[in-house]
């Protein structure tokens, strides 16, 4: 009986030591102390990360470029500064300090919520309608090429295009004069002259965003019609161009306009087409077909813009070789080349007035422009003389005492326009 009862008493504590290893075990484990996972960007889709006020802030302009209208941004366990204070901060700065932001977003509003031992922000973006339109913007980290752009923007009759620069001095009057720079060195750029509206947006480190609007006054299809006929617009292509002077060419388009585009009083026909295809121009219209001609030509012109008399008026300044001249196919009178054509600024001055800063020193008088080559030139290459007209329309169709008399006839008329002809070699 009493091994019986040793027996029962040895497994009964047995059983006891062993459950009492297994509670032990379970409640150690029970109180270890829990750290939760740093969140990360990856954790959770479309959740970012973020250490200090600088990755906060990098972190809102990432949802915004991705034109998200919600997310969300998880503190560090270890962020270095207030989040209570950095995401009102942050938000301010997004909306201030950044140009595409300024641009397009209208409202950024949070929710901050303490999770355990980190925080987390969702935001609340909402879009101005310029948001559309923002794939469209064109890049540049420094305001050389915007040129450029404007002036693929006005070959492709664009009404509207939108610039961001990282670093810009131009203010929106600066980009205004920029559109019309550009036409007027490209006047069939732009079939019509555009009429710029510039909306400026700033941001930190000379950021700027340059919102361009362009009015022209005419349809797509009337702007489209017009350009084509620009493009088949080249009078000189039959010509041999290399093997002109640089005069000979400006005496070309300068001939040109005189005999072909009548000088108009409305200042209306202000274009390079009303001068070309249209035939009648304003001065400024006039001046811009000579640029266009010139270019053709290979010749640097440039449009100049001030007085004539007192009234406002265009001409043009030409470079010929290595100095630079006055031409003048814009007047209602005396549009002639002793008058007008590749002229100094000292023989201009009399009549005229211009802001000189702007523009070149043109410092000579023209040089003399032999007129027989250049008729040559632009006469018809088959033309026959009147003495070759005579000869082959009487060969074999008189008798010799009629030629004789026609040969007398011939030299009288020789010796009459010898004197002449002296007279213009003096």
């Amino acid at each position: 009986m009493k091994k019986f009862f040793f027996s029962l008493s040895y497994i009964l504590l047995a059983a006891f030591f062993l459950c009492g290893c297994k509670f032990f075990e379970a409640e150690y484990e029970s109180i270890e102390d829990y750290a939760p996972p740093v969140q990360s960007q990856n954790d959770e889709l479309g959740k970012i990360s973020v250490s200090d006020i600088d990755s906060l802030q990098q972190a809102i302009l990432t949802i915004i470029s991705n034109r998200e209208t919600d997310g969300k941004i998880v503190f560090d366990s270890g962020y270095a500064g207030d989040p209570t204070a950095d995401m009102s901060k942050a938000c301010w700065q997004v909306r201030t300090q950044d140009a595409l932001c300024a641009y397009c977003v209208d409202n950024i509003s949070y929710e901050l919520s303490k999770i355990v031992t980190y925080y987390e922000a969702k935001l609340s973006i909402t879009y101005s309608h310029y948001v559309n339109e923002a794939e469209n913007i064109e890049y540049l980290p420094y305001s050389a090429g915007i040129e450029d752009i404007i002036k693929a923007a006005l070959e492709s009759g664009k009404s509207k295009l939108v610039i961001l620069v990282d670093h810009s001095m131009y203010t929106a009057e600066d980009i205004s004069g920029l559109v019309l720079e550009v036409y007027r060195n490209n006047p069939v750029s732009a079939p019509a002259e555009p009429l710029p509206a510039v909306n400026m947006f700033s941001g930190s480190n000379m950021q700027r965003l340059y919102e361009i609007s362009l009015f022209y006054g005419h349809t797509l299809s009337e702007l489209s019609n017009r350009r084509e006929e620009l493009e088949r617009f080249t009078p000189f292509s039959a010509l041999e161009i290399s093997q002109l002077s640089d005069a000979e060419k400006a005496q070309l388009a300068f001939d040109f306009l005189v005999e072909n585009c009548i000088v108009s009083k409305q200042d209306t026909k202000n274009t390079a087409y009303d001068a070309l295809i249209g035939g009648e121009a304003d001065s400024e219209g006039i001046a811009l077909a000579l640029v266009e001609l010139c270019h053709q030509l290979g010749l640097n012109c440039q449009i100049v813009y001030g007085q004539h008399d007192w009234q406002e008026h265009c001409w043009n300044i030409v470079r010929i070789d290595d100095y630079y001249c006055h031409i003048d196919a814009g007047l209602l009178e005396k549009r002639d080349a002793e008058s007008c054509f590749l002229k100094s600024d000292e023989s201009f001055w009399e009549n005229y007035r211009w802001d000189m800063s702007s523009y070149p020193v043109c410092t000579a008088e023209s040089p003399v422009v032999e007129e027989s080559t250049v008729s040559e030139e632009v006469s018809a290459p088959d033309m026959e003389t009147e003495e070759e007209i005579i000869a082959d329309s009487t060969e074999g169709d008189y008798s010799e005492a009629e030629e004789a008399e026609m040969d007398i006839s011939v030299d009288e008329e020789e010796q009459v326009l010898l004197p002449i002809e002296i007279d213009e070699e003096i």
